[in-house]
């Protein structure tokens, strides 16, 4: 290591912080100069810094300057808090899973596995999925590897992935593969950037096999046009047709969303730059796929700026309801107003109508108005705490006492989440440019 550039103070005592942690889970912590350090998050401190022990021969303990600091990856499984299914979406997008268990109409407590009961303010609240839910954001990136297998054809740098022009086979020119799910109506926007000609390939709700023609639908762009197929192990292949688009001839880059909708209506929707470029009806019924993302890529491409969620108005619902919305299981819906949640049922308004009692179990989503809601501020010290299971919450860790990270948020105030339930810290999240792995190049 450079210690220089990392900025470490060895021999600083942990008494010198606010707290410590106890049995601290071991990690790695990637700072901004590309260093990684192996060992355990001992103790942290806003102004002090995260006193870190290494791993391995002569380890020791050393200070890390959280303002050069990118991340703490923290070994562990994939999941911790199992039983806690419902999520809830806050108006910054954070997605924190938690048990519902009362609502009085300005207030939400809920239970989360790893941390205490919190008290939420319904204006900062965009949305709840009693059930866990397709409708919160899936995946926003990239920032690493982190929810996709890696590929020879595919390297990560400075915040995109980029294609190599190696791996691959049967004409995929590599393949980069989620380990997230779509939702059964997703919406998948990134930002393509191209050199020369441009081939490249978007496979929905596709699973692992390495082959190009798996489950799922296959969106092809480049040379002029765009076209779309839909492949299953059982009934093969179906063509659902393609149309000339020389548009992206003249172009370098371009905003791409993709709307999916496997639900009722089995169609995909093309825009480039926000305008409809081909929408495609399809009557046909998908394999028994992974319901996973993939891209591949025969020609030099550039992807950042992914964004993966539900697409809403696949349901035909607004984006923003007057009032609250309500979505069943069965993806009927009532609009209305949520008068309270208690007894693992939500108590429901609908018009002049008796109120209408609902069990939790039976419910999708609860989507509130968002006239009157306030976001939580973007502040200095802010982190992305990312959970094990799903989900993650943007707050100011203030230090680690008993296994916990104890830190604030305006969505939620004070919390402590406990370290077995958290996979990743990432600080200076609104520094982006900050933890260049590599030069970036211009395109």
């Amino acid at each position: 290591m450079r210690a220089g550039r990392l900025r470490i103070t060895l021999g600083l005592a942990a008494a010198a912080l606010c707290l410590v942690a106890a049995a601290a889970p071991t990690g790695s912590i990637k700072l901004a100069n590309g260093d990684v350090a192996h060992g355990a998050p001992l103790a942290f401190d806003p102004a002090a810094g995260i006193v870190w022990e290494l791993a391995g021969p002569g380890k020791g303990r050393v200070n890390f300057d959280p303002a050069q600091t990118c991340e703490i990856l923290l070994d562990g499984p994939d999941a911790a808090s199992g039983v806690f299914g419902s999520l809830v979406e806050f108006t910054n997008h954070d997605v924190l899973p938690a048990r519902l268990l009362a609502f009085d109409g300005r207030h939400l407590t809920v239970k989360t596995a790893f941390a205490e009961r919190l008290e939420l303010d319904a204006k900062k609240v965009l949305a709840l999925y009693p059930n866990g839910g397709d409708g919160y954001q899936v995946y926003s990136g990239p920032r690493g590897l982190d929810g996709w297998g890696p590929d020879p054809g595919w390297e990560y740098r400075g915040g995109a992935f980029y294609s190599t022009g190696q791996g691959g086979g049967q004409g995929e020119g590599g393949r980069l593969l989620s380990s997230f799910k779509l939702p059964p109506a997703a919406k998948v926007s990134f930002d393509l950037a191209w050199r020369g000609f441009l081939d490249f390939g978007v496979q929905l709700y596709t699973g692992k096999a390495r082959s190009y023609l798996s489950d799922g639908f296959a969106l092809g762009l480049g040379r002029g046009r765009v076209s779309l197929r839909r492949f299953s192990k059982a009934s093969g292949m179906a063509y659902l047709g393609d149309i000339a688009y020389g548009e992206l001839n003249g172009l370098e880059r371009a905003k791409i969303t993709i709307l999916a909708d496997t639900t009722k209506r089995k169609r995909v929707v093309l825009l480039v730059d926000g305008v409809t470029v081909k929408a495609w009806e399809d009557a046909g019924a998908l394999g028994p796929g992974e319901e996973l993302l993939a891209f591949h890529a025969q020609s030099r491409v550039k992807i950042s700026d992914i964004s993966v969620s539900a697409w809403a108005e696949a349901s035909d619902a607004p984006d923003s309801p007057a009032v609250e919305l309500l979505t069943f299981a069965n993806q009927d819906q009532a609009a209305g107003r949520l008068l309270s949640i208690k007894d693992s049922a939500a108590s429901f308004a609908c018009g002049g109508e008796a109120p209408l009692d609902v069990p939790l179990e039976r419910i999708a989503k609860i989507q509130f108005p968002q006239a009157g809601a306030q976001a939580a501020r973007k502040l200095d010290g802010d982190a992305r705490i990312v959970f094990r299971d799903l989900g993650s919450v943007t707050a100011k860790p203030l230090a680690l006492k008993d296994g916990a990270l104890l830190c604030e948020s305006e969505n939620f105030g004070e919390a402590a989440f406990k370290l077995d339930g958290v996979r990743k810290v990432e600080f200076n999240i609104y520094q982006a440019d900050l933890f260049p792995e590599r030069p970036t190049p211009v395109w």
